[in-house]
């Protein structure tokens, strides 16, 4: 390596030392102490909060006599905001009577139960598995097995020579 520096400094060539960096600290300004631009920030944070603890007690006193619906349809504030707010601020909303669930006797639609039930029994005699006697009738499994318990059909879980 030497001996490259020799030649190309025998060639006319000048190497250069290039500076060292040169950096300024600059020292950290000190925080802000009050003025009118902090006072108006905080005075505008505390005005926000005051508005915000105000609609929280007018969700609050609405919630003791209307369903979450109907605060919805009068504010137009979504009703997952609504329902997180009951939950921060310890409130509940009235319960909507048409949302409650209804007896198990009132979902199941007997009328069609007698043709299914003949049906079924048709099945039966043609060697069909339970699966493929839903599949026909168009009911899911539930409501097969609350026929075949129903009206005592004796519809094996298996067929050993389906079709």
């Amino acid at each position: 390596m030497t001996a490259q520096i020799e030649c190309f400094l025998a060639h006319g060539g000048i190497i250069f030392q290039a500076p060292p960096p040169t950096y300024s600290f600059r020292p950290i300004a000190p925080p802000a102490q009050g003025g009118e631009a902090a006072d108006l920030k905080y005075q505008s944070a505390r005005q926000a909060a005051a508005e915000k603890q105000a609609f929280v007690e007018q969700i609050r006193g609405m919630s003791k006599t209307m369903t979450q619906r109907a605060i919805v349809e009068q504010t137009g504030v979504a009703r997952r905001i609504l329902f997180a707010m009951g939950q921060k601020h310890g409130f509940a909303f009235r319960f909507e009577r048409e949302c409650q669930p209804r007896p198990a006797g009132a979902r199941t639609d007997r009328s069609q139960d007698a043709a299914r039930v003949e049906r079924i029994k048709d099945f039966k005699e043609i060697g069909l598995t339970r699966a493929q006697a839903a599949r026909q009738l168009e009911v899911n499994d539930k409501l097969f097995i609350r026929l075949i318990t129903e009206y005592d059909i004796d519809y094996p879980k298996y067929v050993s020579n389906p079709l």
